[in-house]
Formats: structure tokens, sequence, C-alpha cells
């Protein structure tokens, strides 16, 4: 997939790339090493989703039986047997892909579990998103990395100058330097200038919708510092998460009106005074009764969970990397249950009637095996079983923050704010006391999922100290750039129109061809026009003077030699100027 986006970009075919990263995440939660759903089962399926659990394992039947059938020396071997059993599974495969092709109809979201989903640009813009958010998905190739910014009217494709590699190590260093709670704002500011940076000059709207991808997952977004207008990202934007588009359109669909219900449990163990406050302010909010200590059990949680609007959680949430099926909330114990809630029961809880689950008190390491899977499969269970919208921490955070911040949160909600915005005012009020600002404190806090709730968008547009422009263009080189992508014909790739984004932004002296309109422009063409006009630089020769020395060179030598000889420089001169561009 990294490939095929790569050469989709470089083609400027900026749907179809977009489409591929959507299946390539869609991919990852296939692999079975990473996808619970192809494990879990519950006697509430249809029959549909029953003969698909029983076709698959036909299917991985068969594969084992013909594998050893063909793996016994040649003078062993039954080929009666291996055409029967090739073709055996041929007659299943077909069979399981009509049911698959039935369930995209019936049950979409238990076949996003089991399919690739294919999600246009056009399908987000339509569905997914009003009038006041943008989107931002992020796909990391190896050497660089790509995201797409996108609203209701207009689409755009952005590189980001940073590798695989160095994101690895600064997403580490960034969350280290939070956690230990180190004042060093560097790693954050490095890392605002590479993600975010290049893309406020697309950004119109104060509400973001963020996809991240492969190490992003772990990332804070809204601990992002802007080192230039001294602010954090979240005092700017209202933050929200969703792994793909899919999963968001899945999310936005169980929205229900608030009855201003909740179950809110904590504590199990009884000895944190600071988080039976944190429950205890989450029910407050809404006039219930919080059930901490001995009270807050599984099986409490399991039959009360039908009749939540909201279902806080104040309690320890483990992740675990490479067995996402068994990673838990940690609750108490009783004579039913034994108080772990693993994430292969959450797909199984009731949470029809549910707008929101937080989850107070999780924490995840970074893995760059797992890349954050093991976060996702957890949300997506929450979201299977009903819940839109899915708060979470990235880290333990201290009681006493927890319990202000979730105390602003729910009293937002109920105010009205969209979830986003909610979340947001809590971090802002901690943010905002000398005591509690650091981001160890507030930014370990994300929203999965729906992002607006019942509440109405208050946040319109970021504020103009936000608002980022493109790269200054100093150099003859980028000013014939620039000229030649005002000028450049346009191409429509698709019913949506997308601006040309080729732009490597933040490093010095990068050319950034983006253009202000709603259409797409080749790239290349622009690059190919600008060395046209003016000299190449990091460059010995020119075009015109490579010519003029390479006759010069062959005139000594028969016509056959120097053409070859030619062939051989332009060859070594063409090379060059692609690796530039």
């Amino acid at each position: 997939y990294q490939r095929l986006i790569k050469l989709l970009w470089n083609e400027q075919r900026f749907d179809e790339a977009f489409t591929y990263a959507e299946q390539a995440r869609a991919q990852t939660f296939l692999d079975p090493r990473g996808n619970p759903w192809l494990e879990y089962e519950s006697p509430d399926f249809s029959p549909l989703v029953r003969e698909e659990q029983s076709l698959r394992r036909r299917i991985a039947g068969l594969k084992r039986a013909e594998r050893r059938a063909q793996d016994k020396p040649t003078d062993q071997t039954n080929q009666a047997l291996v055409d029967r059993l090739h073709n055996q599974l041929q007659e299943t495969n077909r069979s399981y892909d009509q049911i698959v092709t039935q369930l995209k109809q019936v049950e979409p979201e238990y076949a996003s579990f089991i399919s690739t989903d294919s999600t246009t640009i056009q399908q987000v813009q339509q569905d997914l998103l009003d009038g006041d958010t943008t989107l931002v998905k992020y796909f990391i190739l190896n050497k660089e990395a790509v995201a797409w910014v996108i609203d209701k009217d207009q689409a755009a494709l952005v590189a980001l100058d940073i590798s695989y590699n160095e994101l690895v190590d600064q997403v580490g260093k960034m969350r280290a330097e939070i956690e230990s709670r180190d004042e060093d704002l560097s790693q954050a500011a490095a890392l605002y200038d590479s993600l975010f940076r290049p893309l406020t000059g697309h950004i119109k709207h104060a509400n973001i919708i963020i996809m991240p991808h492969s190490v992003l997952t772990y990332l804070p977004f809204a601990a992002l510092w802007d080192a230039e207008n001294q602010r954090y990202l979240v005092e700017d934007y209202a933050v929200s998460y969703a792994p793909s588009a899919s999963v968001l359109r899945f999310a936005q669909q169980k929205r229900n009106p608030d009855q201003n219900r909740i179950v809110a449990v904590g504590d199990p163990d009884g000895e944190q005074i600071a988080a039976d406050l944190e429950v205890q302010a989450a029910a407050n909010a809404f006039g219930a009764t919080a059930k901490v200590a001995q009270d807050a059990t599984e099986t409490l949680v399991v039959e009360q969970a039908p009749n939540a609007d909201f279902l806080h959680l104040a309690a320890p949430g483990i992740y675990k990397p490479f067995g996402s099926l068994f990673s838990s909330i940690d609750l108490r114990a009783d004579d039913q249950n034994d108080g772990k809630l693993e994430v292969h029961e959450i797909f199984g809880l009731n949470l029809a009637d549910a707008n929101l689950v937080t989850v107070s008190d999780s924490a995840a390491e970074l893995n760059v095996e797992s890349n954050g899977e093991e976060i996702v499969e957890m949300n997506r269970a929450f979201h299977f079983a009903g819940a839109p919208a899915v708060v979470s921490t990235l880290w333990q955070v201290d009681d006493d923050a927890t319990a202000e911040l979730i105390g602003t949160f729910y009293a937002s909600l109920r105010d009205g704010m969209t979830t986003a915005e909610a979340l947001r005012a809590g971090q802002l009020k901690l943010l905002k006391e000398s005591a509690k600002s650091d981001p160890f404190y507030w930014s370990a806090f994300s929203l999965f999922g729906d992002y607006l709730g019942e509440g109405q968008v208050q946040m319109s547009a970021p504020p103009a100290a936000a608002l980022g422009t493109t790269n200054a263009i100093t150099s003859e080189n980028e000013a014939a750039a620039a000229a030649a992508a005002e000028t450049s014909a346009t191409e429509t790739t698709s019913s949506t129109t997308i601006m040309d984004v080729s732009e490597v932004a933040s490093g010095p002296g990068r050319i950034d061809t983006s253009i202000a309109s709603n259409s797409a422009t080749t790239g290349e063409e622009n690059a190919e026009a600008a060395n046209a006009e003016a000299p190449a630089e990091n460059s010995d020769l020119s075009g015109p003077a490579l010519f003029e020395a390479a006759n010069t060179f062959c005139n000594g030598f028969t016509i056959p030699v120097g053409l070859v000889l030619l062939a051989g420089i332009w060859q070594r001169f063409g090379r060059k100027r692609e690796d530039e561009e």
C-alpha cells in the first residue's frame, strides 16, 4: 500500500490515493494477529453472520489440508486429493464472497471487520463533515509522510518532510518529556512544525478530526506547541480522532438523543480518594449516584450499561499490544465476573442508547510493532457495542487534575457544547491554572468517534494567529515554479476537485506549489516548467550547457560513440534532476 500510494501521489491521483489509504487502514484490522473480531462469536449474531464465520473456518481448514497434501514428496502426492481440495476451496471462497457481499448491505459494520472498505473523498465531504469541521488524514511512508486536508468544500494533499524513523524518535521523546513533566517543549514544537504548520493554510475551521496513522496514534496532538505564536494546538482547535473514515461513519450513525442518564463507576480498590471525587463529579453533573469501591463491579457495568447515555469508568485500562482481544478495564470482581472487562466482552455490551463512554485511567505505551492498534481496537469494541464516542487517556493522569477536567467536561456537555468542544473546555481549564498547566495533566485525554454529540458547534474558525500561510517563495527558481503553477492548465480527476498540494513543507528553501483554488494540477509539470525558465540549482550544468559540452566532447569521436556518451550523461542528469524534484 505504501508503494501504491506513493505512485498515485506522484501521478497527482490524490482521490485514489486517499481511497487506498483507507483500504490500507482496513487491511490492518484484517490482520489475524490484530483483529479480535476473527475470534469473537456471540449468540446474538444473525444467521448470516454465523454462516460467514462457519465458511471462514472451513476455508482455513481447507487451506491447511491442501498445503499438507501439496507438501508431500512427489512420489507420495495424491494429485486427485490435491485437485479435489483445490476445487472445494475455490467453491467455498465463492460462497464466502457472496455472504460478505450480502453482509455489506445488511450488516455493514460487521462486514468492515472482515473485508476492506473503500471510502472516497466525495463520500467524506457529503456524509461525514459539517460546514464547520476539517478532517486531517495522515499516512506515513518510509522517508516522508502525507496528509489529506478535507472540508466540505475542498480537499488537499500535503507532503510532509519527515520520515517514519524520525517520527518514532520524536513522538517517543515528546511522550517522555510530557510524562516526566519536563518543561522542554522542543519536541512538541518540532512535531508541530513537521506535522501541522504545513497544513494550517488549508484549515479553515477550528474543529478538526485527526486520522492518525502508525506511530501517530500515540501522539497527543492537543499538546503540539506552536513556538511562533507561543500556543498549544488545543488553544486554537477542538480536536477529535478516528482511525478511518468508515469507522467514523459507523460511529456517527449511532448518535442518540441525550436523556442525561449517566452510569459513573470507579475506584474499584476503594483506595483513591481523588478517583472517588472524579466519579462523583461526573455523576453530579447529571444528578446521579456514583458507584465506587465495592459497588464498582464488572457485573454492575454490564447490567447498567443499557440504561446509560454516558458511561464513565474511572478504572485502569490495560492495553495489550499483541493480544488486544484481552486488553481490559480493571473493575472489582464478584461471584459473577472476574472484574476484568476485556475487549471481547466489550463487543458484547449493550450500549445501544449510549452517546459516550469515558475511560479516564487508561495508559498506552508507545510500541512500534503494534502502532497503536490496541487503542483502536478497544475503541472500536465500544463503538460496535453502540457508543458513538469514546474518551480515553494515553497515560495515567493525576487524580485531582482528572477530577477537575472531568467535572468541566460533563458540565459543558450538559450546557450544550459539542463533545469535542466540551473536552477542550476541560483541558483549557487546567491549562489556565499554573499548578496544572503542564501538558501532563490535560493532554492525555483523547476523543474518538462522534465529535458533535447533541451539542451545537460554537467554534467556527481558528483565531488569526493560528491561520498559517504557505511558505514564502524567495528564490528565482521558486518564483518560476509559482508562476508556472498559477498558469498551468488544471485537470479534474473526479467530481470533487483537489488542490495541487505537492508541497514539501517544513525545511528551508522548500518549494510550496499549493494553489488556493478548487482544482487539481500536475505538480511535475509545474516543476518542469520552472526548470525550463531558470537554471537548475545544485547542479554543475544546466540543460543547454550540458548539450553544448556533450556535443563539443563528441566532435572527436564517431557519431555512435558520441550518442552513447551523450545518452549516458543525459541519463545521469535526468536521475539527479528527478531526485532534486
